[in-house]
């Protein structure tokens, strides 16, 4: 009886050196997650009819019509690894993950851009929801190449295409 005994002290003491250990591992992992998110927000002054192209890998994109000549984007990255270089000129301002990260493991980067109301907008993403609001450009293009959903809402526009592998489609908006 007094070796068992021992024996299942020495087990219940690893027992608890292993949980503390999962513990303390746990939440080392849970605080360095946390501050590998970062949130963006820029201001770049825009045409009034400015074509906004976004590129993405994974992640959600919502797109947003307002009356300013301004683009305004706020962008989260949940890995500190990830860049993020938008390009702008006269016409056109472009956002490209795929390109400003090629070889790396960025993980999920979030969007969420204004555009004048006028805008022509072209946003493609790997995986990840599409939603595109109020927008009466030329053209308004959303496509997921893998796994997403898309929603065009207030849309009025000439040419409308959206495209996904696996998702839902919403299409309420006007062709023009």
């Amino acid at each position: 009886d007094l070796a068992f005994g021992r024996m299942f002290d020495r087990f219940a003491t690893a027992r608890v050196v292993l949980t503390v250990a999962a513990l303390a591992i746990l939440l080392h992992a849970t605080n360095a997650g946390a501050l590998a998110q970062r949130s963006i927000t820029r201001k770049y002054p825009a045409q009034r009819n400015v074509r906004l192209e976004v590129r993405n890998i994974s992640g959600t994109i919502t797109v947003e019509a307002w009356d300013k000549n301004e683009i305004l984007v706020t962008a989260k990255f949940f890995s500190p690894n990830a860049q993020f270089t938008p390009e702008q000129t006269a016409n056109c301002f472009g956002i490209d993950i795929v390109r400003d990260n090629r070889g790396r493991m960025v993980g999920d980067v979030n969007f969420i851009v204004k555009v004048p109301v006028n805008s022509t907008v072209d946003i493609e993403t790997k995986r990840g929801n599409i939603s595109i609001n109020n927008v009466q450009g030329g053209m308004v293009r959303a496509r997921v190449s893998t796994n997403g959903d898309i929603e065009l809402t207030g849309i009025r526009a000439s040419e409308v295409i959206a495209e996904n592998g696996v998702g839902h489609l919403l299409f309420d908006g006007e062709l023009l």
